[in-house]
């Protein structure tokens, strides 16, 4: 499924590495199995670019020393930059929050893949900021804890999908000077509901918190 400038539509594949958007569009899609990432172009030249963010992992038996012991396998990609028929870049730029999973692991003395190790996967993306193409121009995302979640998907040896973070604040700043320091332009800072007011006010999660309720920004 692609979603671009708030529009869906369903990705479709003839077969081989030739893609089209089930809507008819015109727009046409490229995907790089070597990289794993999308290129989109619009009807008016604009190419889009999605790098893979999320994926999904498996065990991988077969390890060697130089071989680790899974498979990860790319569902979730994000747009990374925007590129008009001029050359002009808007950048994208996320975090990422992880959980050690634990996955068979290549034991030296026994040359085998019979042991086990923990390695960092991925559980969720944040989009930290927006560079516009003169560089002079950027929106910040910042974050903060939230307490909305199972607690014990943090721990439990399972993969999940899950954020344990949310919107803090919305900054607009701007580089005038082009001395590389921004100035704050504007400041959007989000409210939730306190305990016991969200949306579900007699649920509590297993990590303590109710469920976020934004109030206002």
């Amino acid at each position: 499924m692609l979603n671009i400038n708030g529009v869906s539509s369903r990705i479709i594949s003839d077969g081989t590495n030739n893609y089209r958007l089930a809507d008819e569009n015109f727009w046409k899609l490229s995907y790089d199995q070597t990289t794993r990432t999308w290129t989109v172009f619009d009807k008016v030249g604009n190419k889009y670019f999605f790098e893979p963010k999320l994926y999904i992992y498996t065990n991988n038996t077969d390890c060697t020393s130089t071989i680790p012991g899974y498979h990860k396998y790319p569902y979730d990609f994000r747009l990374t930059k925007v590129q008009n028929i001029y050359g002009q870049e808007i950048q994208y730029y996320y975090e990422i929050e992880t959980k050690d999973l634990e996955f068979p692991a290549w034991r030296g003395f026994s040359n085998k893949c019979d042991s086990k190790k923990y390695y960092p996967v991925e559980t969720a993306v944040y989009l930290k900021s927006i560079t516009y193409a003169n560089g002079l121009n950027r929106i910040r995302f910042e974050r903060q804890s939230r307490l909305d979640f199972p607690q014990e998907w943090v721990t439990d040896g399972a993969y999940h999908s899950f954020e344990r973070q949310r919107l803090q604040d919305i900054i607009v700043e701007t580089d005038s000077n082009k001395d590389g320091v921004y100035e704050l332009i504007r400041r959007y800072g989000l409210s939730y509901a306190a305990q016991g007011a969200s949306i579900w006010p007699e649920y509590t999660w297993s990590s303590g918190g109710s469920t976020s309720t934004l109030t206002s920004i």
